[in-house]
């Protein structure tokens, strides 16, 4: 584990950058995981913020879809987290050239505001998630 920054010189001029908590923290469970890190409990130099916003918009249908669907004015919510970032990103009007739906603007957007508070209060755990997920 590293405990302090550390800079090494490559060859050809590259150097490599070793610094502490920049890593996914390796938790058995992934749920748990994804969770953390949806709620902030993970810097996001430690995880891929498109996945993790794919996972919170599958946990916000599945478990609080009232205030997703109000937040994000969705007459409906799509099925899968890839769709519901690109509803948002619509919604938001965070579009590229062609229509393109910027993923990367809505991801950011979905996380900040769930941290934020502003879809609504909410927990990420429940006691049933741990009875759940102990037995798996």
């Amino acid at each position: 584990m590293t405990q302090h920054q550390q800079l090494f010189q490559l060859e050809r001029g590259v150097s490599l950058a070793d610094t502490p908590g920049v890593l996914w923290p390796k938790l058995a469970d992934q749920a748990g995981a994804y969770r953390l890190a949806a709620s902030g409990a993970i810097r996001e130099t430690a995880f891929e913020m498109q996945d993790v916003a794919r996972f919170a918009a599958l946990f916000l249908a599945d478990r609080y879809p009232a205030a997703l669907a109000e937040r994000y004015k969705l007459e409906s919510i799509p099925g899968s987290g890839p769709a519901i970032l690109e509803a948002v990103g619509r919604r938001r009007g965070f579009l590229r050239r062609g229509g393109i739906v910027d993923q990367e603007r809505a991801a950011e957007t979905l996380l900040s505001e769930l941290r934020a508070g502003d879809i609504g209060q909410m927990s990420f755990e429940t006691p049933a998630d741990f009875s759940a997920e102990e037995t798996l």
